[in-house]
């Protein structure tokens, strides 16, 4: 080393905690230091879950935190999204615009984060399955977490008959009642009435006042807590006989739809009772002549009925059916399966109504002829008339015979309801036979 000339090197130290250290050397008897002063360099993160129960279905969303505690600058802080098994990533809120997203599910910080600052972003998940989901980021060397339980809201839903049979007229009630089965309250729960044919609503019976109504769809006044029921009764007028049904919905705000139904027998006790009186409008006929007959049915039992019918069940080889007029109500003509002439009433016989209509038969042979009737109302038989019909012959050019016919047909016509159809078909009748009588 010449007089004058320099000569050094460096040493390198790794600081491994901070602090102010001195740094000594010696040369012989010569000392020299000089001191460093190691600042603090780190961070924390931290990640906060904003809802910790959420319904399967809607977001969670995490609040991720980075905090600067030491005592310098930090720049290119990185936050990577490591496992979130039941949670699929939606997207991040970055309030203060102090985060670059990457390519990938980490975040980068945009600029220098000072000691003692603090920077932060959301993150939002959808939830797809119910359990407890363990959330985690990194940085470095550090990681956080949070959980979140994602549960699935449900409830129950009965309607049950108060009493499973009435009697036709007696009132039918059935209790409802919804019951929390999850582990979140429930809100907006509602019932609605859905269907109940063969009942008419009349009230409904809450006698805690838990509900209100409007149109038949009931409201719960307040929350469903987990664990709680709720239930009102409602009441119906039965108005036919058979086996009904009565179905409901229910619903709230954090689950969808159900429906339940619930039945109730409706015995009808009340009698059904037809009669039915075949009436020949001319009892006596010449051969080849039309004869008619008003059929009259009358309902005398205590319920309305629907599809009456007439049957012809026998009426002779003596009389050939020739056509039918409609009296009152709106009957209708058909060959049934045993080839028989049959009528059907398209209208309600209502309780105390009579229906009538008329039957037209040809004369072939000369005799008695008893022709029967039969009645009854959805393939059931109540009842049966008989009418006996003579047919006679009459000698050409004889004039007690064309009197003794003419006096019979103005007693029927007189004995008759005063139908113009009934007295137009006796007017022909009439004319037939006056047309023979003059040949």
């Amino acid at each position: 080393l010449h007089p004058g000339e320099y000569s050094g090197f460096f040493v390198v130290f790794n600081t491994t905690t901070n602090g102010t250290f001195v740094n000594v050397i010696s040369s012989g008897n010569k000392t020299s230091n000089d001191t460093v002063n190691v600042l603090k360099s780190s961070y924390t993160i931290e990640k906060i879950v904003t809802n910790s129960v959420v319904l399967i279905g809607d977001y969670v969303t995490f609040e991720i935190v980075v905090h600067n505690d030491g005592e310098t600058n930090l720049e290119n802080i990185t936050i990577t999204e490591l496992a979130f098994d039941g949670l699929l990533y939606d997207s991040f809120i970055d309030y203060h615009e102090a985060w670059i997203k990457n390519d990938d599910l980490s975040w980068t910080t945009k600029d220098v984060l000072s000691p003692n600052e603090y920077k932060g972003f959301i993150v939002k998940f959808k939830t797809t399955d119910v359990g407890d989901f363990v959330n985690v980021i990194s940085s470095q060397n550090k990681t956080a977490n949070d959980t979140v339980k994602v549960v699935k809201p449900d409830f129950t839903i009965e309607k049950i008959a108060v009493n499973s049979t009435v009697r036709f007229g007696e009132q039918a009630v059935f209790e409802i009642i919804i019951r929390n089965i999850g582990i979140v309250n429930l809100t907006d729960v509602k019932i609605t009435e859905l269907k109940h044919d063969g009942l008419i609503y009349d009230h409904y019976i809450d006698d805690l006042g838990d509900w209100s109504e409007n149109s038949l769809v009931w409201t719960l006044n307040g929350i469903l807590a987990p664990g709680e029921f709720a239930s009102f009764y409602v009441v119906f007028n039965t108005t036919s006989s058979g086996i009904r049904y009565n179905t409901i919905s229910a619903s709230t705000n954090e689950t969808g739809i159900k429906n339940t139904t619930a039945q109730v027998e409706v015995v009808d006790n009340r009698t059904a009772n037809l009669t039915v009186s075949k009436i020949s409008l001319n009892r006596t006929v010449v051969i080849g002549n039309l004869t008619i007959f008003e059929i009259i049915v009358t309902n005398n039992g205590e319920i309305d009925l629907d599809n009456v019918f007439v049957i012809e069940d026998s009426y002779g080889s003596g009389l050939v059916y020739v056509d039918y007029y409609n009296g009152t109500g709106n009957w209708k003509h058909m060959l049934n399966s045993n080839n028989k002439h049959q009528f059907n009433l398209i209208d309600t016989l209502k309780v105390g109504e009579s229906k009538r209509f008329y039957v037209i038969f040809n004369t072939t042979e000369l005799g008695n002829f008893t022709n029967t009737v039969l009645v009854g109302y959805d393939n059931v038989t109540l009842a049966n008339s008989t009418n006996v019909t003579e047919v006679i012959g009459i000698e050409v050019n004889e004039t007690v015979k064309n009197e003794t016919v003419d006096q019979i047909v103005k007693r029927d016509i007189s004995n008759a309801t005063g139908n113009p159809l009934v007295i137009l078909l006796l007017g022909l009748f009439v004319c037939v036979v006056a047309r023979r009588f003059k040949n």
